[in-house]
């Protein structure tokens, strides 16, 4: 007797998925711009984009890749663009953005507690949101 497997869960998805390899030159084009920044604390770095109500994607993932250190106490990595290789760092960005695109909470929650101390995940899902929530209408390119 053959075995039978259930039928795919079908999750409701955005119009737009997150792209990885699109979504993810983007932001490491961002990380490397992010470096030179001068450092600030979590408030600071929310705060500047919550003053400009017309922020675009890349003032959105300038701050999250700013915050990122600050929130997991330690560097984040990310290649240069057009490296073949994908860094653990980089993967759960992706992972988390595509969590926040499909809508799917629980799988957001999961991300962000994994890695995230419980008083920096709201900065960071706002962040990541507002990032997330830009990727519709941005013009991303490959390298």
């Amino acid at each position: 007797m053959p075995l039978s497997l259930p039928a795919p869960c079908r999750e409701p998805r955005s119009e737009t998925p997150v792209t990885p390899c699109r979504c993810l030159a983007r932001l490491r084009r961002i990380a490397m711009t992010s470096r030179m920044a001068p450092r600030r604390n979590a408030e600071a770095i929310c705060a500047l984009v919550d003053a400009d109500k017309n922020c675009g994607l890349d003032a959105y993932g300038s701050a999250l890749l700013r915050l990122l250190p600050i929130a997991l106490g330690r560097r984040v990595v990310f290649h240069r663009p057009g490296s073949p290789e994908i860094t653990f760092d980089e993967s759960w960005v992706i992972s988390l953005l595509t969590s926040i695109k499909r809508g799917d909470a629980d799988s957001t929650l999961f991300a962000l507690s994994s890695r995230i101390s419980r008083p920096m995940r709201g900065q960071v899902r706002y962040l990541a949101r507002g990032f997330a929530d830009r990727l519709d209408t941005a013009e991303l390119e490959l390298f």
